[in-house]
């Protein structure tokens, strides 16, 4: 697509009377492939990005008032429906290879969203009221906040492809 949209210039401005200088190899067409599957895991990652990043600062600012269980409970269920979106995306991405270069960070960040939402069904499986009252459900309350923060880093890992 480069290589026609480079050719179409070089005409115009040959059209035109400017003189064409053309330098360099046009890209080869796998790697143009490659970086458009790439660039696809990237869009869908941080198409869902800014949702997670607002639903965590949220859990911090309700969960810290510890007279607003029920609040807090919500940010922690709304996260949860995030998280499984985001590995239902990835998983259903329209891409037929996921290439080489971002296989394990698109895997690392599918089982990251995963664990979440298993780590949230068990804490909800407590009957607890509140995500963070650690005497009620204390293994799964710290599974929980401990998914919630491996699957931020997974965010911040795709920082490279997502800018």
């Amino acid at each position: 697509m480069r290589t026609i949209a480079a050719g179409l210039v070089a005409l115009t401005l040959a059209a035109c009377g400017g003189d064409v200088v053309v330098t360099g190899s046009p890209p080869r067409a796998g790697a143009e492939i490659r970086d458009a599957r790439v660039a696809q895991y990237a869009g869908l990652v941080a198409g869902h990005e800014g949702e997670w990043r607002d639903s965590v600062a949220n859990i911090h600012d309700t969960c810290a008032n510890s007279n607003a269980p029920e609040v807090c409970a919500t940010a922690f269920l709304t996260a949860s429906r995030q998280a499984d979106t985001l590995r239902s995306a990835l998983s259903a991405a329209p891409v037929d290879e996921v290439p080489a270069e971002i296989a394990a960070l698109v895997a690392d960040t599918e089982a990251a969203a995963a664990d979440y939402g298993v780590a949230f069904a068990a804490w909800e499986a407590t009957n607890c009221a509140n995500p963070i009252d650690f005497k009620c459900s204390p293994d799964e309350g710290v599974a929980m906040s401990r998914a919630l923060g491996e699957l931020t880093r997974q965010f911040d890992a795709w920082q490279p492809y997502t800018g």
